[in-house]
C-alpha cells in the first residue's frame, strides 16, 4: 500500500511539472517557469530596495510625542548611522511598528503608514505592478497549460485545503463569526478614540494600532514596556537552547571566531547529542 501510494505521488508529481506533455508544451511549460522564477526574484528585490530606501527624519523633538526612549534611541542611532541629524525612522519592523503604535502625530503615523503600504507602487524603478500583472498572466496560463481551471486549483490539489471551493467556505464561515465580534471591537475601539481627543468619525489604518495600545493600557493595565524585562534576548535564546536541548538534544555553543557581516551578529555552532558538528547558525536580531 505503502509503495503505492509512493508511485501515486511521484506519479503526480511529474504531472504536476509537465511530464504528460507534448515536446512543445514542455518548451512552454521550461519558458514560463524561466520567466516566473526571474520575476519572483525581480519582485522581491524592489521590495526590499524599496524598504531599505526610505527614511523619515525628524529633526524637531516635539514631534516625538509619545514615543519611548527605546525607540527615539533607536532613531537617534539610525540618524546617526545614516549621517543625518535628528532621529531617522525607517520601514523595518522594528522602526515602523513602535511608531504606528507609540507616536502621537497622526501626519507622520500616516506618512509612515501610506509609504510602507505602498511599497512597489510608486511608479519608479522599485515598482511591481507590471510584474503583478504577468505573474497572474503566467500563472493562468501555467495552470491551463497543466489542465487546471486556475492557478489556485493546481496550487491547492496538493494541500490540505484542496479546492478553492473548500477555501471560500472556510472563509465565509470565519467571515460569519469573525464579522459581528470586530465591528464589536472597532466600535469599542473607536468610541474610546474619541474620549480621547479624535476627532473623526472613521478611525484609519494609521490611527487603529496607535489607540489599540492606549486602549490596551487602561482596559487591561497591560504595557508592554513592564512586560520588556521578561523578554530580553538573552532570556529568550537561553529559553530557546533549552527546548531545543530538552527535545531534539542539540546544543548551541557561540564560537566568536566565525566571520559575521555585523557585530551584533552572533554566530553558534550547533552539537547534536554526541557532540558532533552539524550546522553554524547567525542570529541576526537586529
Amino acid at each position: 500500500q505503502n509503495h503505492n501510494n509512493r508511485k501515486e505521488k511521484n506519479y503526480k508529481s511529474f504531472s504536476r511539472n509537465g511530464a504528460n506533455l507534448n515536446a512543445t508544451d514542455k518548451e512552454k511549460m521550461r519558458a514560463m517557469n524561466k520567466e516566473l522564477s526571474q520575476l519572483s526574484i525581480e519582485f522581491n528585490e524592489h521590495n526590499l530596495a524599496e524598504t531599505n530606501e526610505y527614511s523619515l527624519q525628524v529633526t524637531d523633538e516635539k514631534e516625538l510625542a509619545g514615543l519611548p526612549d527605546f525607540v527615539k534611541e533607536g532613531a537617534k542611532a539610525t540618524a546617526k548611522r545614516l549621517n543625518k541629524e535628528g532621529w531617522v525612522f525607517t520601514l523595518q519592523a522594528p522602526s515602523y511598528g513602535p511608531f504606528m503604535q507609540y507616536a502621537d502625530n497622526r501626519e507622520l503615523r500616516k506618512k509612515l503608514w501610506l509609504a510602507y503600504n505602498k511599497r512597489g507602487f510608486n511608479g519608479d524603478k522599485n515598482d511591481n505592478q507590471a510584474i503583478i500583472q504577468k505573474v497572474v498572466k503566467l500563472r493562468h496560463e501555467k495552470a491551463k497549460l497543466l489542465g487546471y481551471k486556475t492557478w489556485a486549483h493546481y496550487v491547492l490539489e496538493e494541500r490540505m485545503a484542496e479546492t478553492p471551493e473548500k477555501v471560500m467556505a472556510f472563509e465565509n464561515d470565519i467571515l460569519n463569526y469573525a464579522k459581528p465580534a470586530a465591528l464589536r471591537e472597532l466600535k469599542e475601539l473607536t468610541d474610546f478614540a474619541k474620549k480621547n481627543g479624535f476627532e473623526e468619525n472613521v478611525l484609519q489604518r494609521w490611527d487603529a494600532s496607535y489607540y489599540s495600545e492606549k486602549l490596551k493600557k487602561e482596559k487591561y493595565s497591560i504595557n508592554d514596556e513592564l512586560l520588556k524585562p521578561y523578554f530580553k534576548l538573552e532570556n529568550v535564546l537561553d529559553g530557546l537552547f533549552t527546548l531545543t536541548n530538552k527535545l531534539y538534544g542539540l546544543t548551541f555553543k557561540e564560537n566568536k571566531t566565525i566571520p559575521v557581516w555585523n557585530p551584533e551578529v552572533k554566530a553558534y555552532e550547533i552539537f547534536d547529542e554526541k557532540g558532533k558538528l552539524l550546522a553554524v547558525w547567525y542570529g541576526d536580531y537586529f
